[in-house]
């Protein structure tokens, strides 16, 4: 686990330990971050929720969200107050979500899941693209599938950004 993971668990752990509930919905994590504890901007907030859930560190359910974790046993410090940089870097990773990003996340998953170089996965997902007459990101998701590679986590922002952004020619 990396500092800030460490410190993104310690601030959820932090919000359900003091609400008492194992469930609560994303408004009241991201409220009590930005308004009640003023760590951070209501932006940000709600951008590290985003990235929790996508981080897998929380779960989401009907009446809200849930920790992966056991945050009972997570320590808080004593007069806890998280670094700025959990929250920065958190959403800076939503926010500077482009194509090229969410494509080399897949790329790199497939190398780490197969015996495949960069050139011959990005080979791969070119030639795919081109024979279905489909976007490289539709392309990579195939091959991904194919080699049974997990990126359901990058599914919504592959979605976001195929139907929103520039069509782009395979």
């Amino acid at each position: 686990m990396s500092k800030v993971t460490d410190e993104a668990k310690q601030v959820l752990a932090f919000i359900f330990k003091r609400s008492g509930k194992k469930t609560l919905p994303a408004s009241d994590i991201y409220l009590a971050i930005s308004m009640e504890f003023q760590w951070c901007s209501p932006k940000e907030a709600k951008a590290f929720v985003k990235q929790a859930v996508s981080n897998k560190l929380l779960i989401e359910k009907n009446q809200g969200v849930t920790p992966s974790f056991e945050f009972d046993e997570v320590t808080i410090p004593t007069g806890f107050k998280p670094s700025k940089t959990v929250f920065k870097e958190q959403s800076s990773t939503k926010n500077s979500s482009s194509i090229e990003d969410v494509m080399t996340l897949v790329v790199k998953r497939l190398e780490k899941n197969t015996e495949l170089s960069n050139q011959e996965i990005n080979d791969n997902i070119e030639r795919i693209a081109q024979k279905k007459r489909i976007l490289l990101e539709v392309a990579a998701v195939f091959f991904a599938k194919k080699h049974d590679c997990d990126i359901t986590d990058l599914i919504a922002p592959l979605k976001k950004l195929i139907f929103t952004s520039e069509k782009r020619k395979a």
